[in-house]
């Protein structure tokens, strides 16, 4: 029979030292990050339960209250592009360069966002900058979703013309074929 490794071995979990000399479990977030992008769903469902039961914290540098899932107005827009700018930059500069994206991101993703981040092609960002595209996609997403919402209520609208005219014909049609038997 094949190699049948457990979970662990293939996602690269093992275990540490620490300090103290305790062993602490540990997964390796760069080989996690090199696998494919678009994988199975039972790949998907082993990582995940590994990373689950790992013990692990998702984050050891946000508190919990900090995390929000959601920018609702403009202001929060603002100062989620703040907090990007200040963990993307490096210490005490005063722009983003395209190798600062790729410590959070790959190649292929930084050489499709840099574009619409470097407006200007200058090879550097400044925070101005970072915080007027932030808002832009902000607004952008705000517009999208009135748009689907209102596209949203003109198809549902559309199918209640359709329907009154699909139930005028069929009554239409009822009068039609007893007018018709009542001739016979």
């Amino acid at each position: 029979m094949g190699d049948r490794r457990t979970p662990r071995k293939r996602y690269h979990r093992g275990t540490k030292k620490t300090e103290t000399g305790k062993e602490k479990e540990v997964i390796d977030i760069e080989k996690l990050q090199k696998l494919k992008q678009d994988v199975s769903a039972w790949t998907m469902n082993v990582l995940v339960d590994a990373i689950s039961s790992s013990g692990l914290p998702i984050s050891d540098t946000l508190d919990e209250t900090e995390i929000k899932k959601e920018i609702t107005n403009e202001m929060e827009a603002t100062a989620a592009a703040n907090d990007i700018f200040r963990n993307v930059a490096q210490i005490d500069a005063t722009y983003i360069e395209k190798p600062d994206l790729l410590r959070f991101m790959d190649q292929e993703v930084v050489d499709h966002v840099w574009p619409l981040i470097d407006v200007a092609n200058t090879g550097q960002v400044d925070k101005k900058t970072v915080i007027e595209w932030v808002v832009k996609v902000y607004n952008g997403r705000k517009t999208l979703v009135h748009t689907l919402t209102d596209t949203s209520k003109c198809v549902n609208q559309l199918n209640k013309l359709v329907i009154s005219i699909l139930l005028c014909l069929e009554t239409l049609a009822r009068i039609f074929l007893k007018l018709s038997c009542s001739y016979l």
